[in-house]
């Protein structure tokens, strides 16, 4: 009767979780982002409740700061971003589209020789980079009209995130003792993994977003001093795309500078793709492995295929649970020793 009532209690147990689950699944993003931001925010808050002594005003004034030093200005810059490439997208429609400057290439020049000896054509080349370039300002663009369409999801969204995240910060403590009484592991064990977590999720964050800023600017910079059309869009991208390491900028960066060899600028495509290699790219080799790597002791090998592994699975998101779920994986193995 004993082994009945035990079964039966799993099969239920198993049930109604995989029922909560599902309930919850369409808002894994902002629980994700308010469970992330609280982990960052939370010395902040300590701080605000040693001044105050109270944990409401203390989680209150800490979402004041969030929403004043990320959320807005995340908001004001996306739409800056928006209206620039609605204008890039219309002048590279009308006045950019690459063939144009081929018939402005000689036939006998170096970029000719160098591609026929590779197999290929200035006017294959320049058709494919102008299609990549073209789509992927498109797709970015569309990326953010979606976002701007689904105005009550993205607000629903919002609400839910800075719900969860006042009462992350005001009663983390408490939720998280709740979760390892309940779960069936020693003590010291949930705290080291809970350690583990935290530090991923602290490096992760304060890694990607030093390393896109330096990238994304470095970038803007670059294509600015050389009169690239849509400098600031191309820098915003390349800052996008460095949550991808190694590989990030060289999608964004690389295409442009065959436009510049296509369109006769080889001194300008030389410095960018200089710039890209030596200064753009280095910046990544550089600081990611000092911020995130020897923080959380991930190999950079590891880091990079988890990052590509969870965008690929999570979407944007994947680039904090793809080094998370390495970082617990390592962690867990390491456990098994102390068995």
């Amino acid at each position: 009767m004993a082994m009945k009532s035990t079964n039966a209690y799993y099969l239920l147990l198993a049930l109604i979780t995989i029922l909560f689950v599902s309930i919850i699944f369409n808002f894994a993003a902002p629980i994700l982002w308010s469970i992330v931001v609280s982990i960052i925010f939370y010395p902040l808050y300590e701080k605000f409740l040693l001044m105050t002594n109270k944990k409401s005003l203390s989680s209150i004034l800490s979402l004041i700061l969030i929403l004043l030093l990320v959320i807005i200005p995340s908001i004001g810059i996306l739409g800056l971003i928006t209206n620039e490439l609605i204008v890039f997208i219309n002048s590279f429609d009308d006045y950019y589209s690459l063939e144009r400057y081929v018939e402005m290439i000689p036939n006998e020049s170096l970029i000719n020789d160098l591609l026929a000896w590779a197999g290929l054509s200035i006017t294959q080349l320049t058709e494919k980079a102008d299609d990549f370039l073209l789509s992927a300002s498109k797709v970015f663009y569309e990326s953010v009209s979606t976002i701007s369409a689904n105005v009550i999801n993205f607000f629903i969204s919002l609400f839910l995130f800075i719900y969860l995240t006042f009462f992350f910060l005001k009663d983390g403590e408490k939720i998280v003792k709740s979760c390892m009484d309940a779960f069936p592991m020693k003590n010291e064990d949930e705290s080291y993994l809970l350690n583990e977590f935290q530090k991923t999720t602290r490096a992760t964050i304060k890694g990607t977003i030093i390393v896109a800023l330096a990238q994304g600017f470095l970038g803007y910079m670059t294509l600015l001093l050389l009169a690239v059309e849509g400098a600031l869009i191309w820098g915003a991208v390349m800052a996008l795309l460095s949550i991808i390491p190694a590989v990030g900028t060289l999608i964004v960066w690389l295409p442009i500078s065959l436009v510049l060899f296509a369109n006769g600028q080889i001194m300008e495509a030389s410095i960018l793709i200089f710039s890209g290699i030596f200064i753009i790219g280095m910046i990544d080799n550089l600081l990611r492995p000092i911020l995130i790597g020897k923080e959380t002791k991930i190999p950079d090998y590891l880091i990079l295929l988890t990052t590509i592994g969870g965008i690929s699975i999570f979407g944007i998101t994947g680039f904090i649970i793809g080094p998370i779920i390495a970082s617990l994986f390592i962690s867990i193995w390491s456990l098994s020793s102390r068995v």
